[in-house]
């Protein structure tokens, strides 16, 4: 729906027209199409868009920022209901995902994570696979993990950032 020849408001009521709105607290599914992830996704102002994201934007009357992920609390993929929606960061959302064990590959719990980043202060030849091996994961994992390029946002406190 980029043409010019459609308002704004024919363009959200032709978008919305792909929701099931039910009871104002409980989720609205959206009906269109859907990623592999399961979440809904449309084209909006000519770019493949998630619906969730586009609904936020709608009920916000602004673009969500690039650098925020739009955080859906009710973790439904397909629920697209503004009131279930809010803005946070990478961070948050991966930090939503690890607590509640949605992640796409949930095989660390936070306390796991600190246990291993406690044992990698006194890292030696082997460690990786040894921790990957107790705690069911690969070697390369734990080198992410010891790399900073995973679980970061756990911190040594034991609390993801942000969330104390």
């Amino acid at each position: 729906m980029t043409n010019q020849r459609y308002t704004r408001a024919q363009q959200v009521t032709a978008f919305l027209a792909r929701v099931e709105i039910t009871v104002v607290e409980e989720c609205w599914l959206w009906k269109g199409g859907t990623m592999n992830c399961g979440y809904g996704v449309s084209v909006w102002r000519g770019k493949m868009r998630p619906a969730h994201r586009i609904v936020w934007e709608i009920a916000n009357g602004r673009d969500a920022p690039d650098d925020k992920d739009v955080l859906n609390a009710c973790d439904t993929p397909l629920c697209v209901n503004p009131s279930h929606l809010s803005l946070g960061t990478p961070t948050d959302n991966a930090t939503d995902m690890l607590r509640k064990m949605r992640s796409p590959n949930p095989k660390l719990t936070i306390p796991q994570v600190l246990e291993i980043k406690e044992t990698l202060k006194n890292w030696r030849k082997g460690m990786n696979t040894e921790l990957g091996k107790k705690y069911g994961v690969t070697a390369l994992t734990i080198l992410k993990i010891r790399k900073g390029h995973t679980y970061k946002f756990v911190d040594s406190i034991g609390e993801p950032h942000g969330i104390r």
